[in-house]
């Protein structure tokens, strides 16, 4: 199956009328930033049939205004398994379980880890993902004994820059 592993947008801090980390939503610049990665993700990966997210505001804003770029809407689902602190076994067994193209939208530097435990156990790796930054892999097996291929990653710079750049 593919996956696409993906960082909320930039969120407001809390602070004024945000008094827990779980309510802070996306900023303006945030917004823009999902709309773009939705926009690139809808060319890039066109038959997305899912969108997990955190149940953290910013990461189930940032799964359903991306979820907008696909021409075939994708259901956006929430899950504890990308709440900050998630177990990956339990993780790697809902995202298993799918025979489809998913996408998982959550946080760090908990998404790091889990990739670094899909494609090097874990061992001496470090990955760090900037707010917006989508990583896609290809995932076989089953949760006791699997396989994972990085195909690439694409920074928010990147994804803002193609989705600015006229047509040719």
């Amino acid at each position: 199956m593919k996956l696409l592993l993906i960082r909320h947008a930039a969120a407001l801090p809390v602070g004024g009328g945000i008094t827990r980390d779980a309510d802070r939503p996306l900023n303006v610049e945030g917004e823009a930033a999902a709309d773009a990665v939705g926009a690139a993700l809808g060319v890039l990966v066109p038959h997305v049939a899912g969108i997990l997210v955190s149940p953290l505001r910013r990461a189930k804003q940032t799964g359903e205004r991306l979820s907008r770029g696909f021409r075939q809407v994708p259901w956006v689902r929430e899950t504890e398994n990308l709440a900050p602190g998630f177990r990956h076994d339990a993780l790697l067994e809902e995202l298993l379980g799918a025979n489809e193209v998913l996408a998982a939208v959550g946080h760090q530097p908990d998404l790091g880890y889990f990739l670094a435990s899909l494609i090097a156990d874990g061992t001496g790796c470090d990955i760090s993902m900037k707010p917006g930054t989508v990583c896609c892999c290809e995932l076989s097996g089953s949760p006791a004994n699997y396989g994972c291929r990085l195909e690439w990653v694409l920074p928010p710079d990147v994804i803002m820059r193609l989705h600015s750049s006229p047509a040719k």
